[in-house]
């Protein structure tokens, strides 16, 4: 996943020939949100297991509801930092990189253009780096949340039991695929 993430991340600075910083920031909060992401499960855990063992503290339920709002509040605040950076980001790098395509094309020898409808191709090109940083801009914050929420929640539930843990690997894995029912 992170050589994918770098990957994506080099394709995004050689096209703008620069690179931005807010990317970079915009990809740790965005990993962070998504580990904040798995407090409340683990503070459910926590509530659930007082429950079962009839052991409710009222201080302590108390404290692991605020626990619960508060990784939300945070989760929000990281969540939108995030989103602002990644997308600001990709869209200048993107736009710069749309400005070197348009100033490639304006370099080219004017017998080229002749033969070729300029502004056809250019608006083509253009609209084409359009679309990809729109996917590129949506893509990457997507790809790292939704790594990132079930490898923390994996790594929860081993901590809880090994085999709770195991199984959620299993389950992603596509351990729970069922053959289908027999036609009568």
């Amino acid at each position: 996943m992170i050589r994918a993430l770098s990957g994506w991340l080099t394709v995004a600075t050689e096209l703008a020939e620069t690179s931005d910083p807010r990317l970079k920031r915009g990809i740790w909060r965005g990993t962070l949100e998504a580990i904040i992401g798995a407090v409340p499960y683990v503070c459910l855990y926590f509530i659930l297991l007082d429950i079962f063992s009839n052991s409710v503290a009222t201080p302590r339920l108390i404290g692991l509801l605020v626990g619960m709002f508060a990784a939300l509040a945070i989760q929000v605040w990281l969540g939108v930092g995030a989103m602002i950076d990644v997308m600001t980001s990709a869209y200048g790098l993107f736009g710069t990189a749309r400005l070197r395509v348009a100033d490639h094309i304006r370099r080219l020898p004017m017998g080229w253009f002749s033969k070729q409808r300029s502004g056809a191709l250019l608006g083509v090109l253009t609209s084409q780096l359009d679309m990809v940083a729109e996917f590129w801009s949506h893509f990457i914050s997507q790809l790292n949340s939704g790594v990132t929420i079930p490898l923390t929640v994996g790594l929860f539930l081993m901590f809880v039991d090994r085999r709770l843990g195991l199984a959620d690997r299993g389950h992603r894995a596509g351990g729970n695929q069922r053959p289908a029912p027999e036609a009568r």
